[in-house]
C-alpha cells in the first residue's frame, strides 16, 4: 500500500517485455518463466524483504531464481538485456542482443507492446 504505483507498471511492463523477448528467440518454449522472473523482480522491494529470503518460498524454476539472485548464465544474460533496455545503456544492449542472439532492432517495437499491455492489464 505504501509502494508507489510505478513499481506495479515496472514489474508488469518487465515482465510482458521478458515474454515477448523470449517468444522470439531459443527461449520460446520458456517464455511463461521469463514472464514471471520479470514480474518477481522486483518483489524485493515491494515487501522489504531480502530477495534470497523472498524466492526460498516461491515455485520458481532454480535457474529463474538464480538469474534473479545475479548468478551467471543465459538467463541471467537475458535479464541484464531487459535492465539495460530500461536504462537506455545501448552498449550493454549490444552487448547482450549479440550474446543471446536477439534481433535488436525489434526491441522497440516490443517493448511499445509491453508498456501499451501493461496500461490496459493495470486499467482493467
Amino acid at each position: 500500500g505504501d509502494k508507489p504505483e510505478e513499481l506495479l507498471v515496472s514489474s508488469v511492463v518487465r515482465a510482458r517485455f521478458c515474454e515477448l523477448i523470449a517468444q522470439e528467440g531459443y527461449l520460446k518454449e520458456r517464455s511463461s518463466d521469463l514472464f514471471f522472473m520479470g514480474i518477481f523482480s522486483m518483489i524485493d522491494t515491494f515487501m522489504n524483504r531480502p530477495m534470497e529470503e523472498i524466492l526460498e518460498k516461491l515455485p520458481l524454476s532454480e535457474d529463474i531464481k538464480g538469474a534473479l539472485l545475479g548468478d551467471e548464465g543465459h538467463l541471467r544474460d537475458f535479464f541484464e538485456l531487459v535492465l539495460a533496455y530500461e536504462k537506455a545503456d545501448w552498449d550493454k544492449i549490444f552487448v547482450y542482443t549479440d550474446k543471446l542472439k536477439i534481433h535488436q532492432p525489434g526491441l522497440h517495437d516490443k517493448y511499445i507492446k509491453s508498456l501499451e499491455w501493461a496500461n490496459q492489464f493495470l486499467v482493467n
